[in-house]
């Protein structure tokens, strides 16, 4: 029997480079442009100071791929109602497409994202009044996973700033100190400035930021918030949009 590797005849299923790199270099600094000059910082993307990159949010995903002339389809994945236990759970997929001259389409990329109300950010929130919440996570989380993807935009953006809660801890004056301090310690007066900062990015008045402080971390004030709880909340101001938010706030006085 003859074991031996025989020579391919034929090339075609090798991926070959379409683009010169001249032209990738130009695609490549156009989309560093587009970045710097017409997405807005706060609105459609977020950084963390200390971070490497900052994180595309659904209002830049959805303009890099109308300035890319891309369309996007949503399908629904999966979806787990549970009222009588008070779980919920989605999951969509978001395909990313590009349409020919001559009507054809070209899938450039499929992403998938989930949200459920066992997650952390959501565990002190009434979970009846976050259905419409995770749903909407969902969505940004496959709209985002598959933007990256079709725009090579990933070496630009992280999909989700909670991805990056590791770095800005480590990043931070405080990692040096024994890790019970790190993140039990009072928060840092640098950390309550990125909170009001972010916060108010989205339009939350100082009344509504600390009452969902208090929703969340039952604290009378965010000086009363611990190092990791600051951390929690800087996270979830620059990762959730300003509807999200509000609706957060909704939820607590209905609550209560």
């Amino acid at each position: 029997m003859d074991n031996q590797l025989q020579p391919i005849e034929s090339a075609a299923n090798i991926a070959r480079v379409q683009v010169t790199p001249a032209q990738a270099l130009e695609a490549y600094n156009a989309l560093k442009d587009i970045t710097k000059k017409v997405l807005v910082p706060g609105t459609d993307y977020g950084k963390i100071p200390g971070t490497p990159k900052p994180t595309l949010l659904k209002s830049g995903a959805e303009n890099l791929l109308r300035f890319y002339g891309l369309g996007h389809r949503l399908q629904v994945i999966e979806q787990v109602k549970d009222w009588e236990n008070g779980f919920f759970y989605f999951s969509y997929k978001v395909t990313v497409h590009r349409t020919s001259e001559t009507g054809v389409e070209f899938v450039l990329s499929e992403c998938e994202g989930s949200a459920n109300s066992k997650e952390k950010r959501y565990r002190n929130q009434d979970a009846y009044m976050l259905v419409n919440t995770l749903q909407k996570m969902a969505i940004k989380r496959a709209l985002v996973g598959a933007t990256l993807q079709a725009t090579g935009a990933s070496g630009l953006f992280t999909q989700d700033i909670e991805d990056m809660d590791s770095s800005y801890n480590s990043n931070s004056p405080s990692s040096n100190q024994p890790k019970s301090n790190s993140s039990n310690g009072a928060a840092t007066e640098a950390q309550i400035k990125a909170i009001n900062s972010g916060a108010k990015r989205k339009g939350l008045t100082e009344e509504e930021i600390n009452q969902l402080s208090s929703n969340i971390h039952k604290v009378d004030t965010l000086k009363s918030l611990t190092k990791q709880q600051a951390s929690d909340m800087i996270t979830l101001f620059n990762s959730s949009t300003e509807e999200e938010l509000k609706g957060m706030l909704g939820s607590a006085s209905e609550h209560s």
